[in-house]
């Protein structure tokens, strides 16, 4: 038997499924800041800061957009965050100059999403599969399209390709080339 038929079944579900405890907190921080592209932090005030914007505010705000990958014996191997909302409209990302940038793409493709899965279990269809569960939650709630924003050139950017996702817009953000990925969830002029 080779390691990859040994490994655990996984399970997508909503987030808000789960008790909230300190040891999923602490699963759900170690999967955010072992994915996290900073590493580094000022100090404790700047990690917090760091950790609110890109999971924090999704789960206190929006609980019901989010989603666990468990195995079968109750590891959390990853998590997506995301919202219905388009960003550009939205009071707590008007500081980042990129969101204003792509509003014109993101009125078509309001909802976004931010995904980390633990290092040790990606090439799994794990990602895959949160993906494509947000993407369903999102169209049943009537959501046009969904997007994500990263680094032109990281290795998340084929990922997302493989799921359908097309580049529509991209700009300079903090001296980096960001892109603006879209997938639409129903028919609209594309």
């Amino acid at each position: 038997m080779t390691p990859r038929d040994t490994r655990r079944a996984i399970k997508i579900k909503p987030y808000c499924e789960f008790e909230q405890t300190n040891e999923r907190t602490a699963q759900l921080d170690a999967i955010f800041f072992e994915a996290s592209g900073v590493q580094k932090f000022d100090d404790n005030e700047a990690q917090a800061a760091f950790r609110w914007r890109w999971l924090g505010q999704y789960l206190a705000n929006e609980p019901e957009h989010a989603f666990l990958a468990v195995s079968d014996d109750n590891e959390m191997c990853g998590y997506l965050v995301g919202s219905l909302e388009d960003p550009a409209l939205r009071p707590e990302f008007l500081d980042l100059a990129y969101v204003q940038a792509f509003a014109p793409t993101t009125t078509q493709f309001p909802a976004h999403l931010h995904i980390n899965v633990a290092a040790r279990h990606r090439g799994r269809g794990i990602g895959k599969l949160l993906v494509h569960a947000f993407q369903s939650h999102a169209r049943s709630a009537g959501a046009l399209g969904v997007h994500v924003v990263t680094a032109a050139g990281h290795r998340n950017v084929k990922f997302y390709q493989d799921l359908g996702f097309k580049q529509r817009a991209e700009t300079i953000w903090l001296d980096k080339h960001v892109i603006c990925l879209c997938h639409a969830l129903r028919s609209q002029s594309q």
